[in-house]
């Protein structure tokens, strides 16, 4: 299989190196997962079965994995921890199954099934201390389940989508925060505690359907999201906007997913390509083309040293990514930031800091009036900025109207001048 990059900007940044080509999968393959340790990847197919492949250096040669067999329709979702995988799937149940990552051919073949929906599940995702996972489904509903307890339902999130979800995720930072995206044009952040969405966000366009959406690994208040409408938006929580969109894939754009160290952002799309993005200088670093067909997800490992891609031609495509922290000064023809609010959303130029986060304490629950945390929906910890980061923002934008009055001033000078010389004249 040929696999092609294109660098747009290479200067100190190497091309991605492919590894190895995974082809066990007989359908198109629709998700896949690292494992925390970054050893193993799991993925989910239409071919009804979820597989675990071994990425280790001395077993890479080969297709080193295990079948998982159980589920009655496709497999949409994956999500994975050191000890287990959850399984979601079109036949409306999600699976766990533990795992054995010493010798991964004594998984075991049984698994605790979750009669979760009442339609289809999108998608899974695991919490950060592995207690508990949420399931999105075609029904508008999310779900909470205990991982310890069999088919144990803790929570239904509902009223904040009108059509189907198709992703959610928890926050990697707070743990008291789940995002969702769906057919409806919407992405909501949900507040587990209240059962409430906290934040809506929607695209004026309203043909629009997200597909995936992502937390930034080291910035609270950003999030990603990938559309139907081929653009791949990042968000600021703060100000409920986006900050940065970008129309670089000619197909939906079905997934993306944040490197590690939040510097830099791959997507996939239907387009057959993948980007991999610089998200500080807003400009694209490298197309990879090497899939026969659409891409239906793209996700870094762990470590940051390695990316998968996976797709609608049945394979499961292994790079090492070769990202550093250094950057180039180049100009920007690739990320599109405009004021203007009859082409997409509001748009803003806001930089954001990836090491700047927002107030972690997030301890008020909306509708709880007994709690002695409560304060006012103005002073929702979502809506609050870092108050450092709000200064400057308004020290900026005072020197600007500062030096748009001067302006403004030496013009009327001049014109009064040239009025009363004219005056005299006459």
């Amino acid at each position: 299989m040929m696999a092609t990059t294109t660098n747009t900007t290479a200067i100190d940044i190497a091309d991605p190196t492919f590894l190895k080509c995974f082809q066990n999968h007989h359908f198109s393959i629709n998700w896949i997962t690292f494992s925390p340790n970054s050893q193993y990847l799991c993925s989910a197919s239409d071919d009804n079965n979820a597989m675990l492949w071994c990425l280790d250096d001395e077993q890479r040669t080969s297709n080193t994995c295990y079948k998982f067999v159980g589920h009655k329709d496709s497999v949409t979702s994956v999500a994975m921890t050191d000890n287990f995988i959850i399984s979601a799937s079109k036949d409306c149940t999600a699976r766990l199954w533990r795992i054995n990552q010493d010798d991964i051919s004594n998984c075991s073949s049984d698994s605790i099934q979750y009669r979760c929906h009442k339609s289809p599940i999108n998608s899974v995702h695991i919490n950060v201390d592995g207690s508990q996972f949420c399931s999105a489904s075609d029904d508008q509903t999310i779900k909470l389940w205990s991982t310890t307890c069999a088919n144990k339902l803790l929570c239904t999130l509902s009223g904040g989508h009108s059509n189907w979800i198709r992703h959610a995720r928890y926050s990697k930072l707070n743990s008291n925060l789940l995002s969702s995206c769906g057919d409806d044009g919407n992405i909501c952040i949900w507040d587990i505690r209240s059962k409430e969405a906290a934040i809506r966000l929607t695209s004026k366009r309203r043909s629009t359907h997200f597909l995936g959406i992502q937390w930034h690994p080291t910035c609270e208040y950003i999030i990603s999201s990938s559309s139907s409408d081929c653009l791949l938006r990042i968000w600021d929580l703060r100000y409920e906007k986006t900050i940065q969109f970008y129309q670089l894939h000619n197909g939906i754009v079905s997934s993306s997913d944040f490197h590690p160290n939040g510097n830099y952002l791959i997507s996939s799309s239907m387009d057959q390509t993948c980007k991999i993005i610089d998200v500080l200088e807003g400009r694209n670093l490298f197309t990879l083309k090497a899939h026969t067909g659409p891409v239906n997800c793209a996700q870094f490992s762990p470590d940051g040293q390695y990316f998968a891609t996976a797709g609608q031609d049945h394979v499961i495509l292994l790079w090492q990514s070769n990202l550093n922290t250094q950057h180039c000064n180049n100009n920007n023809d690739d990320v599109i930031i405009d004021d203007n609010d009859d082409d997409d959303d509001d748009i803003q130029s806001i930089c954001f800091d990836p090491n700047q986060q927002m107030n972690k304490s997030f301890n008020v629950t909306k509708n709880d009036k007994k709690s002695d945390d409560i304060v006012s929906d103005d002073h929702h910890p979502l809506k609050l900025s870092n108050s450092i980061s709000i200064l400057k923002c308004i020290l900026q934008q005072l020197e600007t109207m500062t030096d748009s009055i001067l302006h403004i001033d030496q013009r009327l000078t001049l014109l009064e001048e040239k009025f009363q010389s004219l005056s005299t004249t006459t």
